[in-house]
């Protein structure tokens, strides 16, 4: 049976990612465009969650490699595509792609800032892949409490070290395991009172915590990647997801079958129409990123109608999963 529910909450949360990569909401004050930012920041702890239920629900383990084989293709293509891009929206500066492509960043998100995700996501399934038959699940639950609790300290005291990027990389790792494990919670065993209270908590504490800890040694809120928050949140969610299973429906339609590239292939979108809305002063952050969603989400609706090869090449990494 498929997940109607999890797959609206990943078009949901390829929205939420257009939202953190919009900018910094220079057009509303501070405090709304923390909270904007702060809200989307689950987005993709969600996004290895769920490849880590879907993993563990479709038994995909001895898959794990091929999976991430094909995840890298579309890595190396889509850092092919942003070369262009970035290109010309760094004016024309072949020395700032030289710079890019002959740098440690192009290991870990190729030839755009977004692609870390993908990199990632290979890191994490050839890792699970090594570890989840050699390691208890008590040490591998250790060991991702370790990789939660590194992000979240390097994430909030940025003096710590200067490749905190590096620790961000290990997240999918612990968020893979958690959906991992998901997978083998029975339907019926799931409290829907307690399930509900454990995301409504983790909720106030994604935006409460970053205000309780701020300081002149902590990085701005604005700038945070990872209220720790959102791990409990995102495992709620998930199992709120797994409980409450709707029906076939357009949004779920969008998760399901274009999430993977509104992800790749909304900086693109997002840079023109920007620049489109800037000669008419309405560059609107929020406008930005509405419009964003939409055109994007058009733009793979349609190469999938009318080139499906080509949507292939872009979408075929996604582990393809029905439970």
């Amino acid at each position: 049976m498929r997940l109607y529910t999890l797959d609206s909450l990943k078009a949901v949360a390829a929205f939420f990612v257009i939202t953190l990569h919009v900018g910094l909401y220079r057009d509303l004050s501070s405090f709304y465009g923390e909270v904007i930012r702060l809200t989307g920041r689950w987005a993709v702890p969600f996004f290895f969650m769920s490849t880590g239920y879907f993993i563990g629900v479709k038994q995909l383990e001895a898959r794990m490699p091929q999976h991430a084989v094909k995840i890298a293709k579309i890595f190396v293509i889509t850092s092919l595509i942003y070369i262009p891009y970035s290109y010309f929206k760094h004016d024309f500066s072949l020395e700032h792609i030289a710079a890019r492509v002959t740098s440690d960043t192009i290991i870990m998100s190729g030839m755009s800032f977004h692609l870390w995700y993908l990199s990632s996501l290979i890191f994490g399934l050839v890792t699970f892949y090594l570890l989840h038959h050699r390691l208890s699940h008590q040490s591998m639950l250790v060991l991702s409490a370790l990789i939660v609790g590194g992000y979240f300290i390097v994430d909030l005291y940025p003096s710590i070290t200067e490749h905190e990027n590096w620790v961000r990389h290990m997240i999918s790792l612990p968020c893979l395991f958690f959906g991992y494990r998901l997978s083998q919670v029975k339907v019926e065993s799931i409290s829907l009172p307690l399930t509900s209270g454990v995301a409504l908590l983790s909720l106030a504490g994604i935006y409460l915590l970053p205000y309780w800890l701020d300081g002149d040694h902590t990085r701005d809120i604005m700038l945070r990647q990872f209220p720790i928050f959102v791990i409990p949140f995102c495992i709620a969610l998930l199992l709120v997801a797994i409980k409450l299973n709707a029906k076939d429906n357009p949004v779920a339609k969008v998760g399901r079958d274009y999430s993977l590239m509104i992800y790749t292939c909304h900086p693109i979108f997002m840079y023109v129409i920007g620049k489109a809305l800037a000669v008419h002063d309405m560059d609107s952050d929020i406008m930005i990123a509405l419009l964003t969603f939409i055109v994007v989400t058009g733009f793979a609706i349609g190469l999938k109608t009318m080139c499906r090869p080509a949507y292939r090449v872009l979408n075929g990494g996604a582990i393809k999963a029905r439970s």
